[in-house]
């Protein structure tokens, strides 16, 4: 995505209206073509996922043959295979939607109650054009008891920040909403020993640097930091509830120092201090990082859309030493239980941790007709399965009867 928001930034800056993306990961170092076929996503309640935003896909099969798929001339396949998985062959173009140039004007809120955030979360992603939740505070750790929220809004380019007084509001304004955090922190993923990497969170930017926590100046930072990640969605209808059934089976967790509160330093010693307390905390490093809450827009009409519906995504990162791997999959595995007990159906982020979200008799039943329909087109472009690796062999094809699709 990197290289996008630069082509459109240099359009811009040669006196073309330059245009923007209508979003972004996270992250930009994620490849467009990744991000589409595992559905990867933003935030915000009328933002579908990135895959949504391909205006047509041309992929070579397993004979070396193209074979392309738009809005003009094929619209329900396009929207059905959008969500590859990289099972339909090597995408050799894609057509990428793009909206007019934006700014992105960003609050970044420290120290709000967790009891306050799932009592006003709907309000919440209400009042802005794009919300993320961040919380180590489920289980325990320094921020137990505690969110961050970061509030976006969209704006042109000639528009006033001033306009933003009447929508940005917080909901039910108390001393458990938060503190406006408006001074350098450090970012997401990036080598806390590296001074140059701060940032301040609020403030105004350009739509590339606003919606991702790893660009500056339409350019990468590092990510030094790894980790390892699920996401769980539910229908949005279900948020508040959800993310308390999070709380409960995660409260006795371990978590790590939330990242990006007031940092300073004294002597060789990287302390935190949160905000507030008036205690001075050496960082500590759980099991789970943090955990991460977003809105997806549903309806992208994608065979193995894991947003069929308006969703919540309950992201999750735990700590990347992969010997906890055995300990994270059995984590993961204990929301996965909690959350279909209550709600039903559970789907997950393709790129991410799922065990018995992505069993394949689970796979089958949530996907249903979709499930068939991408197994179908699968065959057609790949008849002896040569795009596809031991994970979607057994995930999508175990019980095949075809040879050729056995499991490995």
């Amino acid at each position: 995505y990197t290289e996008v928001a630069q082509f459109l930034k240099k359009q811009k800056v040669m006196g073309g209206s330059g245009g923007a993306l209508r979003n972004l990961p996270s992250c930009s170092q994620f490849t467009v073509v990744g991000a589409i076929a595992t559905a990867t996503h933003g935030s915000g309640i009328d933002i579908q996922n990135l895959a949504a935003d391909i205006a047509s896909i041309e992929f070579v099969k397993a004979d070396g043959t193209l074979v392309r798929y738009s809005r003009n001339a094929n619209q329900k396949l396009l929207e059905g295979c959008r969500i590859h998985l990289g099972c339909l062959g090597i995408v050799s173009s894609l057509t990428l939607d793009i909206v007019p140039y934006y700014d992105v004007m960003s609050y970044r809120y420290d120290d709000i109650k967790l009891d306050y955030m799932i009592d006003n979360l709907p309000n919440m992603w209400k009042s802005c054009d794009s919300l993320s939740v961040w919380t180590s505070g489920f289980g325990r750790g320094h921020g137990t008891g505690y969110c961050w929220a970061v509030y976006r809004y969209f704006m042109t380019e000639d528009e006033k920040e001033e306009t933003l007084s009447d929508r940005h509001t917080i909901p039910n304004k108390s001393k458990d909403s938060g503190v406006l955090c408006d001074i350098p922190i450090n970012r997401y993923c990036t080598d806390p020993n590296n001074n140059s990497m701060t940032f301040r969170h609020t403030g105004r930017k350009p739509w590339y640097d606003g919606l991702t926590l790893t660009m500056n100046e339409c350019q990468e930072t590092s990510m030094t930091i790894v980790d390892l990640q699920a996401e769980l969605f539910v229908p949005l209808v279900y948020a508040c509830d959800a993310i308390r059934t999070v709380w409960e089976t995660t409260q006795n967790w371990t978590f790590s120092s939330p990242w990006g509160y007031v940092e300073r330093r004294q002597g060789k010693e990287l302390i935190i201090e949160i905000d507030g307390t008036g205690e001075v905390l050496a960082p500590q490093k759980g099991l789970v990082d943090a955990m991460e809450f977003r809105q997806v827009k549903g309806g992208d009409n994608g065979w193995l859309s894991p947003h069929p519906v308006d969703s919540l995504g309950i992201h999750i990162s735990f700590n990347g030493d992969e010997t906890l791997r055995p300990l994270v999959l059995k984590r993961v595995s204990e929301i996965e239980r909690a959350l279909k007990t209550k709600f039903g159906a559970v789907r997950a982020h393709w790129g991410k941790l799922a065990p018995l979200t992505f069993a394949p008799k689970n796979v089958e039943k949530v996907y249903g007709e979709g499930y068939k329909q991408f197994r179908q087109l699968c065959k057609v472009h790949d008849p002896k399965g040569k795009f596809l690796n031991r994970h979607m062999r057994q995930m999508l094809f175990e019980h095949d009867e075809s040879p050729l699709y056995a499991k490995l």
